[in-house]
């Protein structure tokens, strides 16, 4: 009696072309989802900087045009939005919560700085000066602000994780040039 072995089994090369072709998707669908997560990562910084830009024009309106200096800046904030945590240091980006803040002694400059996962630092500015140009930049030490034009704006840097004053609010390592790129909100 003999024995049909035709489909006893895949051949080694039919395994091998099995394989290949699943390393070619996986090729290339790991640099897309890896893309996809570095953007989504920058948008949910963006969102925390736009409610924070929002909360802080709320109490800025409430407070006569001006921002509350020191300490009662950090509590108005984190009354107004207590899911994002206030700093007047460093945002390290972890957690994706946190929001560097810096005023201006005289109170008309705000700015803002969160760092994404992505090693991304998101700066947003409120300038509530009349001139364009804050009395008193004493609060902001080496900071470079944006415009010398009411409003809100906004830019972005590649920063270093872990740096002590890459995404530090008042130490925004963002040269004026990179400000030239900023959109009014």
């Amino acid at each position: 009696m003999s024995r049909d072995h035709d489909n006893d089994g895949y051949t080694l090369i039919e395994l091998m072309v099995v394989l290949l072709i699943l390393a070619i998707l996986l090729a290339i669908a790991i640099p897309t989802f890896l893309g996809v997560k570095g953007g989504a990562q920058d948008r949910a910084t963006q969102s925390n900087l736009t409610n924070a830009l929002l909360v802080g024009k709320t109490i800025a309106s409430a407070n006569r045009g001006t921002y509350p200096t020191g300490a009662t800046l950090l509590t108005s904030f984190a009354k107004s939005e207590p899911s994002l945590t206030y700093l007047a240091s460093t945002a390290t980006g972890k957690p994706s919560n946190q929001v560097s803040v810096a005023v201006s002694t005289d109170g008309t400059l705000v700015l803002l700085a969160a760092q994404s996962a992505s090693n991304t630092c998101w700066v947003a500015e409120d300038n509530q000066a009349p001139s364009g140009t804050p009395t008193s930049m004493t609060g902001i030490t080496g900071a470079t602000t944006g415009t010398t034009k009411m409003g809100s704006w906004f830019t972005s840097f590649a920063s270093t994780a872990g740096t002590a004053s890459t995404c530090n609010a008042a130490n925004v390592s963002a040269g004026s040039s990179r400000w030239s790129r900023s959109y009014p909100v």
